[in-house]
Parts: structure tokens; C-alpha cells; sequence
């Protein structure tokens, strides 16, 4: 009987752990790691975990700053929304000391590692993601977030995860090659555009009225197709960088064959996308297909 309690007791401390890890956002911090180390890996021959750690630290922050400001907006949160909305508003508070200390932690590491490329480089990055966030847009005479723009949401959400996890590493590498600067940075938008696609779905419910939406538009399975495009545009874009550099000393040939595998899994879940799938198929599911693919190139390339 001991035996019985202490075993339950540690499944129900491992699923709080679990709540925590992905309502808090620690597996996007996770995300944009891997990605910016894989950009790092691939095209330089190294890891450079100062930059990674800054990307993780600004996700992270960026995240949970958007889902404050729902949250201390008690009238405007529905309890009922999911239970990461709940988790998310019971615990705002331990939320905020996370997001100060991800911030400290971020501008400890700037002052002690000065960034090795110009601020001008890193800004337009900051300002999408703090307008993404905040609400500083004038719009229809009130003052929006940049994603409340319609049909801009998930696209937004590709760029920014590009910029700051494909381009900005590869002007840290000193990457100017112009080929490689346009089509890595495309490829990695249109991966993160599609994955993002299906949480439109989910939320068609909640935003219609409110926000239009791709999904909204064309329906869920035009958008689906539209999201299976993009990966498919992605891997040929990728076969293409793979034939550039095929001249080069480094081999970008495994990269091919991660990123085609990679891609025949993300459309298999991308076809699965439906309103009524469980906030794990979102959160564990697609987000996590972008660490797997972090941790692929990082390990075969």
C-alpha cells in the first residue's frame, strides 16, 4: 500500500512538472535553442551556446509577456478557455518572477558577451516581437498587438522565429553569402509558418469575430493544403542550397536527408490538424517537431 501511495504520488508530481515545462513555455525556450545551435552547426562548424542561450532567454520572456497581459486582465480571460489559460492565470504571478529573471539573466549575458553584430541587425527582431506582443498598434481607434492584424498572425510568427534563429546566426558567423542568407532563413520561415497554421485551427472558435484568421478565410483544410505547400516549398528551397554548396568543403547533403524525413513526419502530423486535437498534439507535438529537428541536424550534420 506504501508502495501504491508513493508511486501515485510521484505520477501526479511528474504531471505537474509536465504542466509546467509546457505552459510556462520552457519547450519554446527549448526551440528556439536547438535551432539557433543547428544554424550555428550547420553552416559554421561550431555551437555557439552565448547566442542560443540569448535567443532562449527572449523566447521565453516574449512568450509569457503575451500571456501576462491576458492574465492580469482578469475580465478579459475565459477560465473556461483551456487548461493551459487556467494554469497560466493561477500561477501569473510565479510567471512574472520567471519572465524578471529570464530578463536579468539576458542582459547579464549581453554586458558580459557583447554581441559580435550590430544593433541595427538585432532590432527590427525586437521590435516585431515587442509589438507582437504588446498592444501599441493603433487600430479601428483602439491600440492592438501586431497579431491582432488579420490574416498577418501566423506569418508574423514565421518571420520573427526566422530572423532570430536563421539570419541573425548567420551574420554572427559572418555568413554573407547572399544565396545562402535568403534561402536558409525562407526555409526556416516557411517551416515554422506551417507548424503555426494548425494552432489558427484551434482557435478559429475563440477568435472568430474577433480576429480573421487564415483558417477563417479558406477553411481548415485550404489551410492544411497551404501548410503542406509551404513544407514541400521548403524542402525543394533546401534541396536547392544543398546543390549551391555541393562545391563547398563541408557536405550539406545529410542535411537533405534529415530535413526530407523531417518533412514527410511534420505533414503526416500537419494532416491530423483538426479544432477538437488536445493542447499536447499542439504543444508537445508540433512545437516539438521543431526540436527534433534542431536535435537531427545538430547530431547528423
Amino acid at each position: 500500500m506504501l508502495l501504491l501511495v508513493v508511486s501515485t504520488d510521484q505520477i501526479t508530481t511528474g504531471r505537474k512538472l509536465v504542466r509546467i515545462w509546457f505552459y510556462a513555455n520552457f519547450h519554446i525556450a527549448l526551440v528556439a535553442f536547438v535551432l539557433s545551435m543547428a544554424t550555428f552547426h550547420v553552416f559554421g562548424g561550431v555551437r555557439s551556446w552565448r547566442y542560443a542561450t540569448l535567443a532562449a532567454l527572449s523566447t521565453f520572456a516574449l512568450y509569457n509577456v503575451q500571456r501576462l497581459i491576458i492574465a492580469f486582465r482578469e475580465q478579459d480571460i475565459d477560465l473556461t478557455r483551456s487548461e493551459r489559460h487556467e494554469w497560466i492565470h493561477r500561477n501569473r504571478i510565479a510567471l512574472l518572477w520567471l519572465v524578471i529573471g529570464a530578463g536579468l539573466l539576458g542582459g547579464l549575458l549581453l554586458w558580459l558577451t557583447p554581441l559580435p553584430v550590430s544593433w541595427w541587425i538585432v532590432a527590427p527582431a525586437v521590435v516585431l516581437a515587442f509589438t507582437y506582443a504588446v498592444p501599441v498598434i493603433p487600430l479601428n481607434g483602439n491600440f492592438v498587438r501586431l497579431r491582432d492584424v488579420p490574416l498577418i498572425k501566423v506569418f508574423l510568427v514565421g518571420i520573427v522565429w526566422s530572423y532570430v534563429t536563421a539570419f541573425v546566426p548567420l551574420l554572427w558567423l559572418h555568413q554573407y553569402d547572399v544565396l545562402t542568407l535568403l534561402l536558409w532563413p525562407l526555409i526556416v520561415a516557411l517551416q515554422c509558418t506551417a507548424l503555426t497554421i494548425p494552432f489558427d485551427i484551434r482557435d478559429a472558435s475563440i477568435e472568430q469575430g474577433k480576429l480573421l484568421t487564415l483558417p477563417q478565410v479558406i477553411g481548415n483544410r485550404g489551410a492544411i493544403r497551404i501548410a503542406i505547400v509551404m513544407m514541400v516549398t521548403a524542402l525543394v528551397l533546401i534541396a536547392m542550397l544543398v546543390w549551391y554548396s555541393s562545391g563547398s568543403k563541408t557536405s550539406f547533403f545529410p542535411m537533405l536527408i534529415v530535413e526530407f524525413v523531417w518533412t514527410i513526419i511534420a505533414i503526416w502530423q500537419l494532416l491530423r490538424a483538426a479544432p477538437d486535437r488536445t493542447e499536447w498534439y499542439y504543444v508537445a507535438v508540433l512545437d516539438g517537431l521543431l526540436v527534433v529537428l534542431g536535435i537531427a541536424l545538430l547530431l547528423v550534420c
